[in-house]
């Protein structure tokens, strides 16, 4: 269970550095689509399984549209994860 949103958004991180392949840390609350090249529209695909995967949740296709930017992310997984811990 997620207890902050601090330590869901160091979940997240987790999960792009694997997706992305890069640990320098460059990811906070205000990363967005456009601060990572690499993210593109098969990148965002995975990512978005990626997500599911490690939050044990599911997205549907207004959650994957919305999760360009690490805030609508944490945004999105926060009323998930809160419902799966009810």
């Amino acid at each position: 269970m997620v207890t902050s949103r601090q330590e869901l958004l160091k979940r997240v991180q987790r999960v792009f550095e694997e997706v992305f392949l890069d640990d320098s840390g460059r990811i906070t609350e205000e990363t967005q689509l456009s601060d990572i090249p690499e993210w593109d529209s098969m990148v965002h695909v995975t990512l978005v399984m990626a997500l599911e995967r490690e939050f044990d949740v599911r997205f549907n296709a207004k959650d994957a549209s919305q999760a360009v930017a690490i805030r609508p992310i944490l945004d999105i997984l926060t009323p998930k994860l809160e419902k799966s811990s009810r």
